[in-house]
């Protein structure tokens, strides 16, 4: 998942996208590292999957910038809510199909840094830190399919 994280975030940088995703019932062991800020850490706020009848192209009527899960590559995607913003995992029911807007590259990731991590392991390092963060996708709105 952190390949096509990295590879997105190669792609589009901080450009707003908007896209339709299916809110995917996932869990992640958060135990390994734990960064600051915490938001852009785990958990997300939600895990986002291609809707089941993904096309491979935005739907009619679609703005630049919006694009496809499916045609991107992406299995399931991260999503991250940045604090006082009102998206939460409240807004993300599992099994319902949503359309979300958001960035990659959030300016907040530029202080991002390892607080603790599992004994035995391997620590990022301080610019590994960071690019994980701005790998992190940051939702800043989401509708319901048919809101769109």
């Amino acid at each position: 998942m952190a390949l096509e994280r990295d590879r997105l975030l190669a792609c589009f940088g901080r450009s707003d996208l908007t896209f339709l995703a299916t809110v995917a019932g996932a869990t992640v062991d958060c135990v390994a590292f734990q960064i600051e800020p915490a938001w852009l850490g785990c958990p997300p706020v939600a895990y986002l999957a291609p809707p089941p009848a993904a096309e491979t192209r935005p739907a009619p009527g679609a703005a630049a910038g919006d694009l496809s899960l499916a045609s991107a590559g992406v299995r399931l995607l991260e999503a991250h809510g940045a604090p006082g913003s009102g998206i939460g995992p409240a807004l993300f029911i599992v099994d319902t199909t949503v359309r979300v807007t958001g960035h990659f590259d959030d300016p907040a990731a530029a202080a991002c840094r390892i607080v603790s991590a599992q004994p035995g392991l391997q620590t990022p390092s301080p610019a590994e830190a960071v690019l994980g963060c701005r790998a992190a996708f940051v939702v800043t709105l989401v509708q319901p399919e048919s809101a769109g």
